[in-house]
């Protein structure tokens, strides 16, 4: 009984963390019985071809990753870290990133990812007195600005338990 929706899409392989899936959204105008097609862009499908269809409500959430997890820093001097932020199911909230747990001599900058950005730089500096070599104890956490979203917080250990060392070089 409801009427025939046309929903105008493009193949846009689902973007960042869904690789050659592809991704639709859809809110559907009113409630009632939908039926689905699924066929690939060559207009092939049938019994023979596999597909896998997932229909669920969004859930908005982020994940945080950064773009070296064994900085080297040079004494007296500071180096630059990207902290990349994957946005999924439609998350837009700024997120707050920072730095803890890091070695003596090392101090961090804080950064906001606004909400139409993807990345974002921290600056590590290490001091006159900062050791060459140092434990794997720091880590970045990652807030959600907006916590009415239900996204309170993340943690990444840089390298693992085992890895994320910040090395103090000479100076230059």
């Amino acid at each position: 009984g409801v009427p025939p929706v046309t929903i105008n899409y493009r193949n846009d392989d689902g973007g960042p963390g869904f690789g050659k899936d592809s991704r639709l959204t859809f809110d559907p105008p009113t409630d009632g019985v939908y039926h689905v097609r699924v066929e690939d862009v060559r207009g092939q499908g049938g019994s023979d071809h596999g597909y896998h269809l997932v229909l669920r409500d969004p859930r908005p959430a982020f994940s945080v990753s950064i773009s070296t997890d064994h900085p080297n820093i040079s004494r007296g001097g500071s180096a630059i870290v990207t902290v990349n932020l994957s946005r999924l199911d439609g998350f837009k909230d700024a997120v707050d990133i920072v730095a803890e747990g890091l070695p003596t001599g090392i101090t961090a900058t804080s950064v906001r990812v606004e909400p139409e950005a993807f990345t974002a730089d921290i600056l590590l500096t290490a001091d006159e007195s900062a050791p060459a070599f140092s434990p794997p104890t720091w880590k970045i956490k990652a807030k959600a600005v907006d916590a009415s979203a239900g996204i309170a917080e993340k943690s990444l250990d840089p390298g693992g338990p085992l890895g994320g060392w910040i090395t103090v070089t000479p100076k230059a």
